[in-house]
């Protein structure tokens, strides 16, 4: 079906008419400046209104139905209630912040506005109506196009641009048709503390290099590698130059050294005067002989010490 088709017709134009074009619009992926058409998966499936909006409510207008994450569950399953929380979570952040930036921008420049900058409020204004979660997707995409188009703005009159506060997953995959946000995702897995940001953004690592591809509805455990494979990237001599993109916080600041150094004890070991002094690899004390440690062994510093 393509993108420029009209949004299929379904019984909630029989009162609303054309009363919802920016979520029509939004939902068959087109609308916006800037972006090339990308309609939601569901709606190249055919997926009406009433496929999502079958809960019974009563509102201003009397009695209307909604949708929630009971929607979402009905046909991809429990664990779609926390993709639809996702989906909600970052496009009600990402609007916010891109409103933010705006508003600084416009703090920046005299009307009239810049064309690029009117373009920008065009996009912003199309997802804000529409909501995201009627295509995340393409909400994401106008967002990361208007935050550009703000900075064209801001260049054609001499100021300053502005970075943006999120990050951009830089490539793409069939996952993050579903995932959209991942990136900001962290918790524990098998009790381990595990964050997604230095896997898919610092190191570019595809999705599918610890996931496998599921069914949807999934049916018994999210098919991910076991915890053990993990050193197979992380403590690999292939990957030695890398310790850094997802060490920072350990490389900045100081630990107590266990055990005696130079006959001492309790001296304080600091990673970023080593490393920048000496040019001293990290896997030259955490990868001798090819084995990994956490915890150098003291003897090893007595090769330079």
């Amino acid at each position: 079906m393509s993108a420029q088709a009209a949004a299929p017709k379904n019984s909630c134009e029989s009162c609303h008419g054309t009363g919802h074009s920016p979520q029509q619009n939004l939902y068959a992926g087109t609308g916006g400046i800037g972006v090339s058409a990308t309609p939601s998966p569901m709606y190249l499936a055919g997926i009406r209104c009433e496929g999502c909006h079958f809960l019974e409510s009563t509102g201003n207008t009397g009695h209307i139905k909604v949708a929630s994450d009971v929607s979402c569950m009905a046909c991809h399953g429990a664990y779609f209630a926390r993709i639809y929380d996702r989906w909600q979570t970052v496009g009600r952040d990402r609007l916010l912040q891109v409103r933010q930036v705006l508003e600084t921008a416009k703090g920046k420049l005299n009307t009239p506005y810049p064309q690029a900058l009117l373009d920008a409020t065009h996009n912003i204004d199309l997802v804000e109506k529409a909501h995201p979660v009627h295509n995340v997707t393409f909400s994401l995409a106008l967002l990361d196009k208007s935050a550009d188009l703000i900075n064209v703005a801001l260049k054609e009159r001499g100021k300053q641009d502005i970075s943006v506060p999120w990050h951009k997953i830089p490539f793409t995959s069939n996952c993050l048709s579903c995932h959209q946000g991942i990136e900001g995702q962290s918790g524990k897995y098998e009790s381990k503390p595990f964050t997604h940001f230095p896997h898919v953004v610092k190191n570019e690592l595809d999705c599918e290099i610890c996931h496998q591809p599921h069914e949807i509805p999934l049916k018994g455990k999210r098919p991910i590698i076991p915890v053990a494979e993990c050193a197979d990237c992380h403590h690999d001599t292939a990957f030695s130059d890398r310790c850094a993109k997802c060490h920072e916080e350990q490389i900045s600041r100081p630990v107590k050294v266990q055990g005696a150094v130079l006959d001492r004890k309790g001296l304080l070991f600091e990673h970023a005067m080593h490393i920048e002094a000496t040019n001293l690899q990290c896997v030259q004390c955490h990868l001798p002989e090819g084995n990994f440690r956490r915890t150098p062994e003291t003897r090893i510093c007595k090769d330079c010490h």
